[in-house]
């Protein structure tokens, strides 16, 4: 399966269900599908299939769009690190070499390769946006004649046939590692890889008929598979530009959140804010959190204030998302006096097979 088949598919099926959700608006499987199809056209009028793309901008629906247009017509999308300073970013652009750089203003101004980017609001992108465009603004509901299958959508013989040639080998995503041993490394992340993520996830961390997911992590991150996770499942996806611990309160309250992911360090912001009480939370259900091992009391302070169960992954951005699993189970023993459950990793997906490299006499790798 293809990325963009993942919302061509949810179009087909259920066209007026929520799919993405922002702070200002929203839009359903039909009318993201159309954000992707126009955004998809812009894109191969103007790079060619093989080529990449930098996406400099933080979270927002017109990033989601291009995760799934550029692969769906040949292009490579690499997520720049907006946490970086302006000449961290130039290298990340320099190393991919992109026939185009898009983003949020603020940020491509100053770039090394800024004089030849396109903004998101400028007139050669959000002007398109009502029509052919690729801003995810008001556009066609499916029932307004949005195409669902290929070569119905999309403008233009050859833009379809582009669309045909995509391959589930083919390069999707370039994400890069956080740097922590040496320069940030990027990694070429496929349709297959990705997909493979999402099925491991799906498998070990279901998502309910009417669940809801709040998205609070970077999408330059690898933990942007959890997007295409929720929409696999087709449920709606609330989006956040960062991670504020009293916005993500407030959209939990407004939408309804039943689950999201966060780091433990994310996880005492929200327990610690002083506005805290103010905010009805009681529609969580699950909280999934990674990155690093979440410390006793703040689980069970957790659990305590939210009444959820809590789950924990851990992947790396090499394998397109998480690989291994802690339940709520797990959890729930760990707080009851098995404390020593925090320091495992969990137990891997049903898709997922784990070996010890190089090990040594003691029998660690």
């Amino acid at each position: 399966m293809l990325l963009h088949e993942v919302i061509e598919y949810a179009a087909r099926q259920e066209p007026s269900a929520p799919a993405l959700i922002t702070e200002d608006r929203s839009w359903t499987y039909g009318e993201l599908w159309a954000a992707i199809v126009g955004t998809a056209t812009w894109l191969a009028e103007r790079v060619p299939p093989g080529e990449r793309i930098s996406v400099v901008a933080d979270n927002s629906a017109e990033v989601v769009a291009l995760l799934y247009a550029a692969p769906m017509v040949g292009v490579t999308a690499m997520l720049a690190n907006t946490r970086l300073v302006p000449s961290e970013i130039d290298a990340l652009i320099d190393d991919v070499d992109p026939a185009l750089v898009v983003g949020e203003r603020r940020l491509i101004d100053g770039l090394r390769r800024g004089d030849g980017a396109v903004a998101f609001d400028s007139d050669g992108y959000a002007a398109l946006e009502a029509g052919a465009g690729p801003g995810p603004g008001p556009g066609p509901g499916a029932g307004a004649g949005v195409g669902v299958g290929v070569g119905v959508g999309v403008d233009g013989e050859a833009v379809a046939a582009r669309v045909r040639a995509v391959s589930s080998d083919h390069a999707a995503w370039i994400i890069h590692t956080s740097g922590t041993t040496g320069r940030p490394k990027g990694a070429v992340l496929t349709h297959r890889s990705l997909m493979a993520g999402v099925m491991a996830t799906a498998l070990a961390r279901p998502l309910g008929e009417d669940d809801s997911y709040l998205f609070p992590f970077p999408l330059f991150h690898v933990a942007a598979y959890n997007v295409i996770h929720a929409h696999l499942k087709r449920r709606p996806v609330v989006l956040v530009p960062r991670f504020e611990a009293e916005t993500v309160m407030r959209l939990i309250e407004t939408h309804r959140v039943t689950t999201l992911s966060l780091a433990p360090t994310m996880i005492s912001m929200l327990l610690d804010h002083p506005e805290r009480n103010r905010f009805d939370l009681t529609s969580l259900r699950h909280i999934f959190y990674g990155a690093s091992a979440i410390p006793l009391d703040v689980l069970r302070r957790g659990i305590a204030v939210f009444g959820c169960g809590f789950g924990q992954g851990y992947g790396m951005t090499e394998l397109s998302g998480n690989a291994v699993f802690l339940d709520a189970a797990a959890h729930a023993q760990a707080i009851d006096g098995e404390e020593h459950l925090l320091a495992s990793c969990g137990k891997p997906s049903p898709l997922v097979s784990i070996g010890l490299d190089s090990v040594g006499a003691d029998g660690t790798g």
